[in-house]
């Protein structure tokens, strides 16, 4: 007598698959200008990098060919800034503020 198999029988496609399902998610129709501010040399833009990354791939800037996307190199330690402006005239900012020390 044998145990009956309980599971899935193949494995997930893993972090890669993941990632690819969340850029094709990824939409730029209500957003007219993205504006990313870093510095470098600060400890917490490795994030903001891979943001930066994620939204030049061709197929997430083809959502929305007028959305222009603007990257700020600083040199003034400063922590990561993501600056969205929307198209009816909303701008929102991302920062994390309790990083930047």
């Amino acid at each position: 007598m044998s145990i009956p198999f309980n599971g899935c029988k193949s494995r997930s496609k893993g972090l890669i698959s993941a990632v690819a399902k969340q850029i094709k998610l990824l939409n730029f129709k209500p957003l007219s200008k993205i504006t990313v501010r870093f510095d470098p040399f600060h400890n917490k833009t490795s994030g903001t990098r891979n943001f930066v990354f994620y939204i030049s791939i061709p197929k997430v800037t083809a959502t929305n060919m007028s959305c222009l996307h603007t990257t700020e190199i600083l040199s003034d330690r400063s922590g990561p800034v993501i600056e969205c402006d929307f198209t009816q005239n909303k701008i929102t900012q991302f920062a994390r503020y309790e990083d930047c020390e």
